[in-house]
């Protein structure tokens, strides 16, 4: 029965990270993911065997296993493969697939958040504008993240949000913001 509770505790942190990431608690939730990953706290879910298979595999490799577990690929059109459940399965690869990804992304000159973000998306989706360009229009993406826009701005703001390369693009965008606020503090 113990085992029981503590999967059900995993998993109210998994839905709590969903939500965070859906704008109900923003930094906040993804501050306490990131967190909660790097204190060493494992889970028994299923990423955790996925992660294991493939632990051991160059960095394009990771991002190709991830990419067919989590997304749904056609050209530049990106969806997930089941939804918020692809979308939680990605954010379970911080040590075996982002922390990596930004370590190299740094070390090829990479500095901002959006130039390591662009860095990540091409390794998963290679081949495709990174951002992608309908953000062109939006000349400070961390505003328009905020909801800090006009009436006409949040108008365009919902419909790029529908995109599914550019709920992937926001999806790892929030991991590094929050794992580079780490690195600096660490």
């Amino acid at each position: 029965m113990k085992s029981k509770t503590k999967e059900s505790k995993d998993d109210n942190t998994l839905l709590v990270i969903v939500l965070s990431l859906l704008g109900l608690g923003g930094t906040i939730g993804a501050v306490a993911w990131a967190r909660s990953r790097s204190d060493g706290g494992k889970s028994s879910s299923s990423s955790g065997s996925s992660k294991g298979a493939i632990s051991g595999k160059s960095l394009p490799e990771v991002a190709l296993a991830i990419r067919e577990e989590t997304l749904i690929v056609n050209g530049c059109t990106v969806s997930w493969r089941v939804g918020e459940a692809s979308r939680t399965e990605l954010l379970a690869h911080r040590d075996d697939f982002f922390v990596p990804a930004i370590a190299d992304a740094r070390a090829k000159g990479s500095t901002t958040v959006d130039e390591i973000t662009a860095h990540l998306a091409a390794l998963l989706v290679p081949g495709c504008a990174w951002p992608p360009t309908v953000l062109n229009d939006f000349q400070n993406l961390d505003d328009a993240v905020a909801g800090k826009l006009t009436f006409v701005e949040k108008q365009a703001w919902t419909i790029a949000q529908s995109m599914g390369s550019v709920r992937l693009y926001l999806t790892i965008r929030q991991v590094v913001a929050v794992l580079a606020t780490q690195d600096r503090r660490g």
